[in-house]
C-alpha cells in the first residue's frame, strides 16, 4: 500500500514539474513588457517633445525660489495630525434598567 502512494506522489510531482519545461512561447513571454510600454507611451503627452530644443519658457528663477520657498515654510509649525475625540456614551449605562 506504501508503494502505491509513494508512485501516486512521484507522478503527481511530474506532471507538476515537467509541464514547465515546454519551449513553447507563451502569452506572458509573447507579451513581456508591452503593457508597461503602453501605460508609458499614454501618458506621455507630447511624444515629440525630445526634438524641441528651444529653451523652456515659464516661472523665471525668482518667482520659482519664491513659490519653492513659499512651499517649504507651509510645513513649518505643523507637528502632526489633529485628532479628533468623539464621545459615543459610556459602557455602564448599557446594561441599567431605568
Amino acid at each position: 500500500m506504501l508503494k502505491r502512494y509513494g508512485i501516486h506522489i512521484v507522478v503527481v510531482a511530474a506532471m507538476a514539474v515537467f509541464p514547465g519545461c515546454t519551449c513553447e512561447k507563451s502569452n506572458l513571454t509573447a507579451n513581456w513588457g508591452r503593457s508597461f510600454e503602453m501605460a508609458k507611451y499614454n501618458q506621455t503627452l507630447n511624444p515629440e517633445a525630445g526634438k524641441n530644443l528651444e529653451p523652456v519658457e515659464g516661472l523665471n528663477g525668482w518667482a520659482a525660489d519664491a513659490v519653492m520657498a513659499g512651499y517649504q515654510d507651509s510645513f513649518k509649525g505643523k507637528k502632526g495630525a489633529e485628532s479628533v475625540n468623539l464621545n459615543l456614551g459610556s459602557i455602564s449605562s448599557i446594561g441599567q434598567a431605568k
